[in-house]
């Protein structure tokens, strides 16, 4: 089954009220669930149309965390030069994703290149690359199936 609601899965306990407080202010979209756990974990029951992710893409010891002081390491640094959470995803969103679903997620401008490689050797297909307001290429979409 598809499911037609909006889920936001976050790792972090605290994160949970505030997604619950900003479902809140879209009554009218009263379908946003929230759900505690690691990744794909807790929406493994349904199918979604659209998969939406914003992983941890930067490298550890990157200069950027210097500046970015407000979020937690962890929401930040990703293993494999900043491409391991991007990897799991990339292997495990399709036990999630409805047949001709979609994938988008957020990345660092420089990793554009090996994401599309990740993702073509992973069997993702209509890969494509949106650049943000800055014109950097920041965003992937991936489609799976036909």
């Amino acid at each position: 089954m598809v499911s037609r609601s909006l889920m936001v899965s976050r790792l972090s306990y605290c994160f949970l009220p505030r997604a619950r407080a900003i479902s809140n202010l879209a009554r009218p979209f009263s379908l946003v669930k929230s759900k505690q756990g690691s990744w794909i974990e807790p929406v493994r029951e349904l199918r979604y149309p659209v998969v939406v992710s914003n992983p941890p893409y930067v490298a550890e010891g990157d200069e950027a965390l210097a500046a970015l002081k407000r979020e937690p390491v962890s929401a930040l640094v990703a293993p494999d030069n900043g491409l391991g959470g991007i990897r799991l995803l990339a292997e495990t969103v399709p036990a999630v994703l409805a047949e001709g679903g979609i994938f988008l997620f957020e990345h660092g401008a420089e990793q554009a290149e090996e994401i599309d490689a990740l993702l073509s050797d992973t069997g993702w297909t209509a890969i494509e690359t949106f650049t943000d307001l800055a014109g950097l290429p920041r965003i992937t979409r991936a489609r799976r199936g036909s």
